[in-house]
C-alpha cells in the first residue's frame, strides 16, 4: 500500500464525491516549467505560471480537505491503493496535453485579434491620411488657378463675341449666295427647256413615238383584239341568218370566201366566216380609216400617203438610201402624233360605228335574242372591239417603225390564188398535212408585219409579228 496522501474532488454535487488522482510530484512540475520556458512566448509563460499557481492552490486545498475529512479519506484509501504509477502518469500526461492545447488556442486567438486590430488601424489611418492629402491638393489647386480662370473667362467671352459676329456675317453671305444660286438655277432650267423645245421642234420630239412601245405590247394588244372577235363570232354563230345581209356585209363576206353562203350553212365553218367578217370590219373602218374615229379628217389621207411611201421604198432603197427612209418614217410618225394630239379618239364616232355594225349583225341573232337586251350586248362587244383596234392603230401609226396589215402574202402573186405559207400563216380546221402547195380557202384574219425599229433605223430588216389565220383545202 502506498504511503502517499489521498486527495478528493470537492467540486462534485449531490453529496457524491469522486476520488481524484494524486497530485503530480514536484518533478513533473519542474519539467513543465522548463518546457514552457522554451517556447519564448511571453504570453505562454505567463499563462503557464498562472496554471502552476492554480495547481499549487489545488494541492493546498486538497491538504485542507484531507485534514477536515479524515474519515472519508480512509474509506477511499483502498481505492487509490489499487492505482499504479503507470496509471497516474497517463492521467498526468493527458491533463498536460489538454492544458498545452488550451494555451496554444488562447495564444492563436490573441494573435488573430491583434492582427485584425492592426489592419483596421492601418486602414483607418491610411484613409484619413489620403483624405487630408487630397484636401490639401484641392485647396492648393483652387488657390493656384483662381486668378488664371478670371483671365481665361474674359478671353473666352471675347472669342465668343467675335465668333457671333463672324457667324452673322457668314449667314448674310450664305443668304446672298443662295439667292444668286436660285436665280442661276432658274435661268438654267429655262435655257434647258428652250434647248429641249428646239430639239423637239427639229426632231419631232414627243410628236413621234414619245414612249417607245415594244413588240410585246403590240402583239399582246393584237391577241386581245383577236380574242374579242372570236368571242362575238361564237355568240353570233348559234343560228342561221334570219334575213339577207346588206351590201356592205355581203362584200365583206365575199372577201372572206366566195362560198360564204354554203359556209354559213355549215356549223363548223359558220363561226370562222363570222370571225373573218369582224376582222374585215375592223380593217375597213379602223386600219384603213374608212370611218372617222380618231385622228380627224386628215388621217385617211395620211394612211394613203404611208401606203404609197411603203410601196415606193423598196428593200434596195432601204439599204442604199437609209437617210430618206428614216426621214420618211419620222415624218409619218410626227404627222400621226400631231393628228392624235389634236383630235385623238372620238367617242361619238365609236358609238355611231357600233350602232351601225350592230344593225348589220342583228340578222345573225336568234329570235330569242333580237330584243333590246341582245342588241345592247352586241353593241357593247362591238364597241370593245373598235376601241381595242383604235388603240392598236394609234401605236402603229405613231411609231417610227413601219407596220402594215396584209390580207395577202406579199411574196406571192396577188392575181393567183394564195398558197399556204407557214412563215406568215396559221391553218385552222385542217385534216391533211399542209405544204407550200396547199391552197388557201379562206383568210380569217390578216397578218401584221414590221420594218425597222422604234429608233428609226434598220428599215432593211422586216419581220412578222402576228401570222394570218387561214383555212386550207
Amino acid at each position: 500500500m502506498s504511503s502517499q496522501p489521498q486527495h478528493y474532488d470537492t467540486s462534485a454535487s449531490h453529496g457524491h464525491r469522486t476520488p481524484c488522482p494524486p497530485e503530480p510530484p514536484s518533478r513533473p512540475l519542474e519539467i513543465m516549467e522548463e518546457q514552457l520556458g522554451s517556447t519564448r512566448d511571453d504570453d505562454t509563460i505567463r499563462a503557464a505560471s498562472q496554471s502552476l499557481h492554480d495547481v499549487q492552490l489545488d494541492q493546498t486545498a486538497s491538504s485542507n480537505n484531507y485534514e477536515h475529512e479524515p474519515q472519508e479519506q480512509d474509506q477511499d484509501q483502498e481505492r487509490f491503493d489499487e492505482w499504479t504509477v503507470e496509471d497516474i502518469l497517463n492521467i498526468q500526461q493527458q491533463n498536460y496535453q489538454a492544458f498545452i492545447q488550451e494555451i496554444r488556442a488562447t495564444n492563436a486567438e490573441h494573435r488573430r485579434l491583434s492582427r485584425k486590430l492592426m489592419r483596421q488601424d492601418m486602414s483607418t489611418n491610411f484613409n484619413q491620411g489620403f483624405q487630408r492629402i487630397m484636401s490639401f491638393f484641392t485647396n492648393w489647386t483652387k488657390q493656384f488657378t483662381q486668378h488664371r480662370l478670371v483671365a481665361k473667362v474674359a478671353a473666352l467671352e471675347e472669342q465668343l463675341k467675335f465668333a457671333g459676329r463672324q457667324n452673322q456675317q457668314l449667314g448674310d453671305e450664305y443668304k446672298e449666295m443662295r439667292a444668286r444660286h436660285n436665280n442661276v438655277c432658274t435661268k438654267l432650267d429655262k435655257a434647258l427647256r428652250e434647248r429641249d423645245e428646239q430639239r423637239r421642234l427639229v426632231d419631232g420630239g414627243t410628236l413621234a413615238n414619245s414612249s417607245k412601245v415594244t413588240d410585246d405590247v403590240i402583239t399582246d394588244l393584237w391577241t386581245i383584239l383577236a380574242y374579242n372577235i372570236r368571242t362575238l363570232a361564237h355568240s353570233l354563230a348559234k343560228s342561221l341568218p334570219s334575213e339577207p345581209v346588206d351590201a356592205v356585209a355581203k362584200a365583206r363576206l365575199s372577201w372572206i370566201s366566195q362560198l360564204y353562203l354554203e359556209h354559213l350553212q355549215d356549223e363548223e365553218y359558220r363561226e370562222l366566216v363570222l370571225q373573218g367578217y369582224l376582222w374585215s370590219m375592223v380593217n375597213d373602218t379602223v386600219f384603213d380609216a374608212g370611218i372617222r374615229i380618231w385622228g380627224g379628217p386628215g388621217l385617211a389621207d395620211l394612211k394613203t400617203i404611208q401606203d404609197n411611201l411603203v410601196d415606193r421604198l423598196s428593200l434596195q432603197d432601204a439599204q442604199e438610201r437609209r437617210e430618206i427612209c428614216q426621214h420618211a418614217a419620222r415624218w409619218l410618225a410626227q404627222g400621226s402624233g400631231i393628228l392624235n394630239q389634236l383630235w385623238g379618239c372620238e367617242p361619238a364616232g365609236v358609238m355611231a360605228l357600233a350602232n351601225m355594225e350592230t344593225g348589220r349583225l342583228m340578222t345573225f341573232l336568234s329570235v330569242q335574242e333580237t330584243g333590246t337586251e341582245g342588241a345592247s350586248r352586241v353593241r357593247d362587244q362591238i364597241s370593245a372591239i373598235v376601241q381595242c383596234a383604235v388603240e392598236l392603230d394609234q401605236m402603229l401609226m405613231c411609231s417610227k417603225a413601219l407596220f402594215q396589215v396584209h390580207w395577202k402574202d406579199q411574196c406571192q402573186d396577188s392575181s393567183k390564188p394564195q398558197l399556204f405559207n407557214p412563215n406568215t400563216m396559221d391553218a385552222l380546221c385542217s385534216e391533211n398535212d399542209l405544204s407550200s402547195e396547199s391552197a388557201v380557202e379562206m383568210v380569217i384574219s390578216p397578218f401584221l408585219s414590221k420594218a425597222g425599229n422604234a429608233d428609226g433605223q434598220n428599215y432593211e430588216c422586216s419581220m412578222v409579228l402576228a401570222k394570218a389565220t387561214v383555212v386550207c383545202d
